[in-house]
């Protein structure tokens, strides 16, 4: 029995599909940072903990199968920390 490999169309097919998850996905976390936004806003809170972030960091990289991929997702979930951080300071005023 011959096992087919996926040909280039087909493996973009797949990368096309993740990405609208991933699209969705992101508005998701930046709507959430908003409510985070506000939150910290209301109570005085600091945009940026340092603490915090490395816990979500270390989460994160403990979700991976491939740790082939952990010095790559942790640039990623720290680039989309970045951006939840820009969209936060954008909505908290400066004192």
């Amino acid at each position: 029995m011959t096992t087919s490999k996926p040909n280039l169309d087909t493996l973009r097919e797949e990368i096309d599909r993740i990405d609208a998850e991933m699209a969705k996905l992101y508005e998701s976390r930046m709507n959430a940072a908003k409510g985070v936004a506000a939150y910290k806003r209301e109570n005085g809170l600091p945009i940026y903990v340092p603490e915090r972030e490395q816990a979500v960091i270390d989460k994160n990289i403990q979700r991976l199968d491939n740790p082939e991929y952990r010095e790559m997702y942790q640039a990623f979930i720290t680039f989309v920390m970045a951006q939840s951080k820009a969209l936060q300071n954008t909505l908290i005023p400066k004192e």
